[in-house]
């Protein structure tokens, strides 16, 4: 099997100790899109394991904590093609302008579920657990385990 990780402008990542990731991580930032800049970064902090598919991009902010543990095929992101404005419907999804809702941070010892999907604006408290092919749309509060589509806390570990 052949081992690829995929960095889009590195410049913008950093990476803290004993990080391991699986095949096929794509650690993607954006600093322009469309003529439109952005500043954007990835932390990731130290003991932070993820696994095989993953994809991470930012045009803002993505801050993975440390002691953190992700599944295969998760996906964050801290923004989308356009704002789901009518008028933006006859823009082709490639050539709509990159739009952030606002950061995404995860918490210390968060633990991710295969399959998990985390929208813009989002934090994921301390502590929580994420449950498999959840959609994760607002935040998580600290010590909780929160499942669905959308991701709701089901319950509190403290």
């Amino acid at each position: 099997m052949h081992y690829t990780t995929q960095l889009h402008l590195p410049k913008n990542i950093s990476i803290g100790d004993n990080f391991f990731s699986g095949e096929r991580l794509k650690l993607r930032t954006f600093d322009e899109w469309e003529g439109v800049k952005y500043t954007p970064q990835i932390k990731i902090g130290n003991n932070v394991n993820i696994q095989t598919d993953c994809h991470i991009s930012a045009i803002k902010s993505v801050v993975i904590e440390d002691n953190v543990l992700i599944a295969s095929f998760v996906y964050i992101s801290d923004h989308s093609h356009g704002t789901c404005d009518y008028s933006e419907f006859f823009i082709p999804p490639i050539k709509r302008r990159l739009y952030s809702k606002g950061a995404v941070c995860i918490g210390k010892n968060v633990w991710i579920g295969e399959k998990v999907t985390i929208l813009p604006g989002v934090t994921v408290g301390e502590g929580s657990i994420i449950g498999a092919n959840s959609v994760v749309t607002r935040n998580i509060p600290a010590y909780s385990i929160a499942c669905g589509t959308p991701a709701r806390v089901i319950k509190r570990l403290k």
